[in-house]
């Protein structure tokens, strides 16, 4: 049996049926890969930030693992809570706070403890600003632990006092607005109390009141731009509490 002339020819051919498939088989593709070639070419420019200086429009946020977009990034010194190299107890990451009303996302942030029993009820019953808080749109600057709304003696003054304690309240809390950073800067904004509340320094440190009370951290809830700011603020000069 002459099995390897017989096999050499089986190869032979089949190699040059396999290479005109081939050739048919690329100019078949070439439109294809050209397609494919511009869609690539088409989306590089979006995956690439803009550089240094541009005054290009912002890319749009990095979507999160869920496919939702991304929250705006923090601001200020003492965020990590938030964004995960704190503990990571508390009070959750910028993902969940992101969705969720400002009070839920106060109300597991211990250093607001003081603040948000305040604004629900907890100093005074006719003083619960809970159902505004989660329905409306606001930006807020709550104080952390230290200021007057953790003072038990203040606390005190203000317990037979519901108009007082209203008053300083609302001096944190600008409705209908959720502010960014960049648009606090240099602003006199309206409060629900009716008095402005100044803003001033950088985006990147802002500084609120005459009183030059620095913000601790800023983040973004579903429905308000919060602002954790060292102490509490209060209206420049003289003032009187409203009454009646």
């Amino acid at each position: 049996m002459h099995r390897r002339p017989v096999l050499a020819a089986v190869i032979a051919a089949s190699a040059a049926l396999c290479a005109g498939c081939a050739g048919g088989a690329a100019s078949g593709a070439q439109p294809g890969a050209s397609s494919a070639s511009s869609t690539s070419a088409a989306a590089a420019p979006s995956a690439s930030p803009a550089p240094p200086g541009s005054t290009a429009a912002p890319t749009a946020p990095t979507a999160a693992a869920d496919g939702t977009a991304a929250p705006p990034a923090p601001v200020g010194p003492d965020c990590d809570a938030y964004t995960g190299s704190g503990d990571p107890s508390a009070p959750g990451p910028l993902e969940r706070a992101a969705q969720e009303p400002v009070l839920d996302v106060m109300a597991r942030d211990p250093r607001l403890s003081g603040f948000t029993t305040a604004l629900t009820g907890g100093v005074h019953p006719q003083v619960d600003l809970t159902q505004e808080l989660q329905e409306g749109r606001f930006t807020v600057f709550a104080p952390v632990q230290g200021s007057v709304f953790s003072s038990p003696e203040w606390l005190e003054e203000v317990r037979d006092d519901p108009e007082a304690l209203r008053f300083h309240l609302d001096y944190h809390l600008v409705p209908g607005q959720q502010l960014a950073p960049e648009e606090l800067v240099g602003a006199a904004l309206p409060t629900l109390q009716g008095w402005d509340l100044p803003v001033f320094g950088t985006p990147e440190e802002l500084r609120v009141s005459e009183d030059s009370v620095g913000v601790v951290c800023g983040i973004a809830t579903a429905n308000a731009r919060l602002y954790l700011v060292e102490t509490s603020v209060h209206p420049a000069g003289d003032y009187t509490v409203p009454r009646g």
